[in-house]
């Protein structure tokens, strides 16, 4: 469920941003890995540790959840973001059936990415072994 959270959370981060007003594209990159760093981070850690007794922080079931957690944000992110599903379809399938070269171009120019994003799933990471 956490995986799947913070994989939705960049899309309502870009709205969030999208309402703000930037003046350089730096500026919005910033924006975006200030809410994406502080939400996955809130997601992935303090909702857990919040809903944990104090007793049972450190114990062997919660710590066993984050660790399976950080395995799997470890592979499963990446890997789908490798495998690329929808530009490979775009590229192999829908590119032949393309009428124009203009339409064909478009389907081979790859899937926008930021670093913010980037970032903020090497740094949710980071903060939270740090905090564990």
């Amino acid at each position: 469920v956490v995986t799947t959270i913070n994989s939705i959370l960049p899309y309502l981060c870009y709205f969030v941003t999208s309402l703000e007003r930037h003046f350089l594209h730096g500026e919005v990159q910033n924006s975006l890995m200030i809410k994406l760093v502080a939400s996955r981070f809130m997601n992935t850690a303090l909702i857990n540790y919040i809903t944990t007794m104090k007793k049972d922080t450190l114990s062997y079931s919660p710590m066993s959840a984050i660790q399976a957690l950080m395995i799997s944000d470890a592979f499963i992110t990446p890997t789908v973001s490798a495998l690329d599903i929808s530009n490979n379809f775009c590229r192999l399938v829908l590119s032949r059936l393309s009428t124009t070269q203009r339409m064909m171009n478009t389907y081979f120019l790859g899937s926008p990415w930021d670093l913010a994003e980037r970032y903020t799933s090497m740094l949710k990471t980071v903060f939270v072994s740090l905090f564990y």
